[in-house]
């Protein structure tokens, strides 16, 4: 039913109860990475982990053992310190090297020198051989680098399984 309470008996159990797992969620806490203009560079800065369930987050990468639908998640900021300096940038999320969600911000013409983007999708995974990574592409009119930042409240890439999906 509808009940938001139950009630056991004294020393009853429940078991086998779905959950949201396979999850986790990392961020970043070390070094700022530098990603070079007009390039989509991998983005590495998530190297501490908040959680995660199955040990299935490794090398800023998320590889789930167990097949279904996925919710996956990203939150990065970036910057070059060169005011109007952006053509365009975006945060994408990658299965198995492949885009699957990659939101761009276009000035069209040389507009601010910072970017911060959220991104989530839903993605089906077979449980065996499907992982995904976070990708960083920004393009200046510079041809300036730029830093992603390497902190908990601007960089996380988090997944988990949806359950009754």
């Amino acid at each position: 039913s509808n009940a938001s309470q139950i009630t056991l008996k004294s020393g009853a159990t429940l078991t086998n109860f779905p959950a949201n797992t396979p999850a986790f969620q990392a961020y970043g806490s070390g070094s700022n990475q530098t990603v070079s203009d007009a390039t989509a560079t991998k983005v590495t800065v998530f190297n501490t982990e908040q959680y995660d369930t199955g040990s299935m987050f490794a090398d800023n990468r998320f590889t789930p053992t167990v097949a279904g639908k996925y919710f996956v998640y990203t939150n990065l900021y970036w910057d070059n310190g060169t005011v109007n300096d952006y053509h365009n940038g975006a945060a994408q999320i990658r299965k198995n090297g492949t885009n699957i969600a990659a939101p761009t911000n276009n000035w069209n013409a040389s507009g601010g020198n910072a970017m911060g983007m959220h991104v989530g999708v839903v993605v089906e995974m077979n449980g065996s051989s499907d992982y995904v990574e976070i990708y960083v592409y920004q393009n200046t009119a510079s041809g300036n680098s730029v830093t992603v930042y390497a902190s908990q409240s601007l960089a996380s890439f988090g997944a988990y399984k949806i359950i009754g999906a």
